[in-house]
């Protein structure tokens, strides 16, 4: 028989149906409109409530910016008459910008939390959806909800969906949106609201696409940056996000912290559960139960493996898999010694891990294994990264040369206070020129990981397929991004292809791109913290407002290898290679390399080797060895990539 569908008023949660048995009298069922407004109605009633389960002990790292926002929020909204008392009105809009990850959500619904605001959370995306005319009813209809129930914090995450720029969107639901938006944030004053006061808080990672309009007075006028963690923030957080866990007592969360480097408050969050993973994975093992035939004789597929070896359980053909249960690895604790771990003495005992899962703890080493298995947030999102180049990996590198990138990158960054009790202001913008393939990319993000900084890379040939909006929109979007993740170098690589046909004929795109690149070394000019590195092979091509003081101040020419520093370079590129019979010293004093730059160096190191691994080849399986007559073919491929010319 078919069962019949009834609704139970114990069953009913918020306009939602349950399958429940029979009822033995009839009630009238419901529709699905009636449904519909009865959840919108609970919804209505909950969308206020401030969250339960986050407050301000849940955030590490940002103690000012948590403080800074509390006195802009909870005193105009709990104590009023402090600023009635003043005469003043308070600030009814606030924007948190910063990367992504960095805990702009996290840090609103904690103080709502913490001080049990009455909060409307809203997310921008959900607001556009709908029929055409829908979206704009949705934000009339909360700022009208938010005025019934003032004094009260409005939070839209993802604030730049609606409010973007209008200079190109015209009368689209876009351009809707900006001005009903406005419109009802116009309506916040404290004469309209009656002196219940009305906050909304934006959260965005795109500042920079927001309409004017919402910058100026009486709009978003308060603007906190939320950056990327350093390494104290990034300790406090950690601390953080491990409150709970299981740690070994020999867990360095300062060492820890130098380790993870780039990351911010999520993929922290992230790096404690791969942690916890690890730890697991490391004290469980698979094995795979014995499963008696037919005949009562264990079957000839069964094998026991680790976790990782799976790969390795051979199955009979046409048996089925045998079952896999967890066991616990063999734990053997010193005697006498103290425990490494941090455990409370109510663990509850599990025969079926033979009474040790006490003895789990999470270490050092599975964080370390976790931070490799995490790629951070911002470096997806195109934000600050870091790369993994150091001196030694150059080689070659003339003692001048290097002198003047440590005191224009390194020195800045590492020990900013120790140059300015000196009194030596460093230019913010360094300009690499020379040949091509001598080092200037290589150089400059060797610095840079010297430093410890992030980077953020521009290839100046990818704006020219831009139109000059898109590409002045993506340098001033760089610039914005650098001051969210200071430490921080802006890398420009290739930067005379911004000017085609050299300063006389600039076309619309390079023209723009130029001139929002001028105008990002002004706005960066003095901030600490943030430096620019131009490479060019052509310095006459550049614009010369570029080179101007405050700008591209700083000029270093990277000039084709001499004889020793080719020395140099040979070394470090045959580190790894089984060389025989041999002279690298002959070889960089050869004439056939006096105009060979770094990049050929590469090359006849590389068709070396590629002889080499031929001959080896076709003899034997022997380890590949490079002798004195593979340089001499390589030669013969090889040519100088530095023209007499350049």
């Amino acid at each position: 028989m078919e069962s019949k569908v009834t609704y139970t008023k114990d069953k009913l949660i918020a306009g939602g149906a349950v399958w429940a048995s029979p009822a033995p009298r009839k009630r009238r069922e419901r529709t699905p409109d009636e449904d519909d407004k009865s959840a919108k109605r609970q919804k209505g009633k909950d969308s206020c409530i401030p969250p339960k389960s986050v407050s301000l002990k849940d955030i590490g790292g940002m103690e000012d910016i948590v403080d800074h926002l509390a006195r802009l929020t909870v005193v105009p909204l709990v104590q009023p008459q402090v600023y009635q008392h003043i005469g003043v009105q308070p600030r009814h809009g606030i924007l948190l910008h910063g990367p992504p990850g960095c805990g702009k959500t996290l840090l609103v619904n904690a103080i709502a939390g913490e001080f049990r605001l009455v909060f409307f959370n809203v997310s921008a995306h959900s607001i556009k959806v709908g029929r055409s005319g829908e979206p704009e009813k949705k934000i009339k209809r909360l700022f009208e909800e938010a005025q019934k129930k003032a004094p009260c914090l409005i939070f839209v995450d993802e604030i730049d969906a609606l409010t973007q720029k209008r200079d190109n969107m015209g009368e689209g639901i876009e351009g809707r949106l900006v001005t009903q938006m406005i419109s009802c944030m116009e309506d916040l004053t404290s004469e309209k609201t009656a002196e219940k006061h009305i906050i909304i808080i934006g959260a965005t990672n795109q500042p920079e696409s927001l309409d004017p309009a919402f910058r100026r007075a009486g709009m978003f006028d308060r603007e906190i940056r939320l950056n990327m963690p350093d390494e104290a923030a990034r300790e406090k957080i950690l601390k953080v996000v491990c409150e709970g866990l299981r740690l070994a007592r020999d867990l360095d969360f300062k060492e820890l912290a130098k380790k993870t480097h780039g990351f911010v408050g999520r993929d922290l969050s992230a790096l404690a559960q791969f942690a916890s993973v690890e730890a697991t994975r490391r004290f469980y093992k698979f094995k795979a139960i014995e499963t008696p035939s037919v005949t009562g004789e264990p079957s000839a597929g069964t094998s026991v493996a680790r976790l990782g070896d799976l790969a390795n359980i051979s199955m009979a053909s046409g048996d089925s898999h045998p079952p896999l249960v967890l066991a616990p690895a063999p734990v053997t604790p010193q005697r006498g010694s103290p425990s490494s771990t941090q455990y409370s003495d109510n663990v509850p005992m599990d025969a079926s891990t033979g009474g040790q899962q006490h003895l789990v703890t999470i270490k050092c080493s599975d964080f370390l294994t976790a931070v490799k298995q995490i790629e951070p947030i911002c470096k997806k999102a195109g934000w600050g990264t870091v790369v993994g180049v150091m001196w030694a990996d150059i080689g070659g590198i003339g003692s001048l040369r290097l002198a003047e990138m440590r005191m224009a990158i390194v020195e800045p960054i590492r020990n900013p206070d120790f140059l300015a009790s000196l009194g030596i202001i460093v230019p913010t913008g360094t300009l690499l020129w020379g040949p091509p393939g001598c080092g200037k990319t290589l150089l400059a993000k060797a610095a840079i990981n010297e430093s410890r900084a992030k980077v953020i890379t521009i290839w100046c040939p990818e704006l020219l397929n831009k139109d000059g909006e898109e590409a002045e929109r993506l340098i001033g979007q760089m610039f914005s991004r650098a001051q969210s993740c200071t430490p921080c170098v802006i890398f420009f690589e290739d930067l005379d292809h911004l000017l085609l046909q050299g300063n006389s004929n600039l076309s619309e795109s390079s023209s723009r791109a130029v001139n929002s690149l001028l105008s990002g070394l002004d706005s960066v000019k003095g901030h600490k913290g943030i430096y620019v590195i131009g490479a060019t092979n052509r310095p006459d091509f550049l614009d010369p407002a570029m080179l101007t003081p405050g700008r591209f101040e700083n000029i270093i020419c990277v000039e084709p290898p001499d004889a020793n520093e080719r020395l140099e370079i040979l070394k470090t590129l045959t580190k790894k290679t089984i060389l025989v019979n041999v002279d690298l010293q002959a070889i960089a004093a050869d004439p056939r390399c006096v105009d060979f730059s770094r990049k050929s160096l590469e090359e006849l190191v590389e068709a070396a080797t590629t002889q080499g691994f031929l001959d080896a080849s076709l003899i034997d399986e022997n380890p590949i060895i490079v002798t004195d007559e593979h340089f001499e073919m390589a030669f013969a491929i090889v040519l100088s990539a530095v023209t007499e010319e350049e």
